[in-house]
């Protein structure tokens, strides 16, 4: 099982038309690089301060999901937090030859539908900030567990957000020490790989358009809209930055929709 997932992610980074160089890093050089990397700091980026309320707050669901829904309702409320939901594409119901003008014909024949739900439901998300009067846009999915005091910590790092950010990453499941470039400020860094998890970020508007124009056709094996939006950011599409500190948490004790080979032991939702 190991061996067969260890070249699923191979032939997916081929796919993804990541250099030998860039395949060396990922799989063998990644925590010796990152770790003389802890010590470095770039001192020429420009900041400015964002307002919470200058936030457009989204929270991808599926609206069958009621228990999610009232999970996430309560701790946004605990934390003095206003949202919309967005409602999640239940990849069940959909056709994925339906999508060939969104992926690529491997995408359509190795992703699950529930990956490829998830994907068009981030998409969905993502077009409504781009096509929308709000410069900046924090997204969620309906599992993320915000703590109290949340709305207080981002503030704080909401005081110097680096100018030309596209994508602000509150929290993935890669630590520190494997995965940064450079620090920019004492609260954020530069990630090197692609991000694990794409569960809560903030976004600028252009951001958003930036990655409307780039993502199709989408061309992974596995994987979903974490490994699509990290190969942007590695190629220079996307600039992305990382808080010192994750921000936030997954309830990983909450049954999902989406069946993924890159995460078999997940609990699988049974409707």
């Amino acid at each position: 099982m190991k061996l067969r997932l260890f070249r699923k992610r191979l032939l997916n980074g081929i796919a993804l038309e990541y250099s030998l160089n860039e395949l060396l890093q990922l799989v063998i050089l990644k925590k010796v690089v990152s770790f003389f990397n802890n010590w470095k700091r770039k001192d020429d980026v420009k900041f400015m301060e964002i307002k919470f309320h200058e936030l457009f707050v989204s929270i991808i669901s599926l609206d069958t999901r009621i228990d999610r829904r009232e999970k996430i309702t309560n701790s946004l409320s605990q934390n003095g937090i206003t949202f919309r939901f967005v409602n999640a594409i239940d990849g069940s119901k959909i056709i994925p030859s339906n999508y060939s003008d969104f992926f690529s014909k491997q995408s359509i024949e190795s992703l699950s539908k529930g990956s490829i739900g998830c994907i068009l439901s981030h998409y969905k998300a993502l077009e409504i900030i781009a096509n929308s009067h709000n410069n900046f846009a924090l997204i969620f999915e309906d599992d993320v567990v915000l703590p109290k005091g949340f709305k207080g910590k981002l503030e704080l790092v909401l005081k110097e957000i680096p100018r030309n950010f596209d994508i602000l990453y509150l929290a993935s499941n890669l630590s520190r020490r494997s995965d940064m470039r450079y620090w920019v400020s004492n609260n954020l860094y530069v990630p090197v790989y692609p991000r694990s998890g794409q569960y809560a970020y903030l976004i600028s508007k252009k951001g958003a358009q930036k990655i409307i124009l780039n993502i199709k056709p989408v061309n992974i094996l596995l994987g979903g809209i974490d490994t699509i939006i990290g190969r942007m950011v590695s190629k220079g599409e996307l600039i992305a930055y990382h808080v010192r500190d994750n921000l936030c948490v997954v309830d990983y004790e909450s049954p999902s929709n989406i069946d993924n080979a890159s995460n078999p032991n997940k609990k699988i939702f049974k409707s």
